[in-house]
């Protein structure tokens, strides 16, 4: 890897939890600068402005959300195995989120909005990837057997989406994982539901 590539990565560890926990509009250049000991020149010598980082910092830490929850399901053989796996994961947080600040398509949705297009844009984008990917599983699961095949893969989707992004939601504005956890139970009754019973 060159060194201006590491620099970048560098750049985006650093940042993406400043990003995640400020917003765009309220992270600013000293606090990059500080985030990262690099001056205004360097950081800006690789991303061409603010808005181009900020893209890229939410782009790495919502790859970092995904990679974690594929790297659970993939320790798992059966489709019903792979969705209780990834939401298990979620048990964890916030405590134990891979960066802080939680959920940066809940955090990004919220204030680029009616703000940012391209930032929107990429939450419209990461949301529709994240329903893919429960999707596939789910038909998978049909495919092989596992889950009944009435269940519409996206709808389950966007329904499991839907309450563990309102649950995280309901986390951070109450400072309490007790709302996670309820939701959490309630997607695993949902997942249960969804098996097909051996006679």
């Amino acid at each position: 890897m060159k060194k201006s590539e590491k620099t970048k990565e560098f750049i985006l560890e650093r940042c993406a939890p400043v990003f995640n926990q400020k917003g765009f509009i309220g992270t600013s250049l000293s606090d990059l600068e500080q985030a990262t000991g690099l001056t205004k020149g360097c950081i800006y010598g690789l991303f061409k402005n603010k808005e181009e980082l900020a893209v890229a910092c939410f782009e790495y830490a919502r790859a970092l959300i995904h990679d974690q929850m594929d790297c659970e399901a993939r320790k798992k053989e059966h489709s019903i195995e792979k969705l209780q796996a990834i939401f298990d994961m979620y048990r964890t947080f916030p405590e134990f989120w891979p960066i802080k600040g939680g959920c940066p398509i809940l955090n990004t949705s919220i204030e680029a909005d009616d703000t940012n297009p391209e930032l929107q844009q990429k939450v419209v984008n990461a949301l529709e990837s994240w329903r893919r990917y429960f999707s596939s599983i789910i038909t998978r699961g049909i495919r092989n057997g596992e889950i009944r095949p009435d269940a519409n893969p996206h709808v389950v989707a966007t329904v499991f989406i839907a309450l563990l992004e309102g649950a995280t939601m309901m986390t951070k504005a109450y400072n309490d994982s007790s709302s996670l956890g309820i939701v959490l139970d309630k997607i695993d009754e949902m997942i249960e539901q969804l098996r097909i019973k051996q006679i």
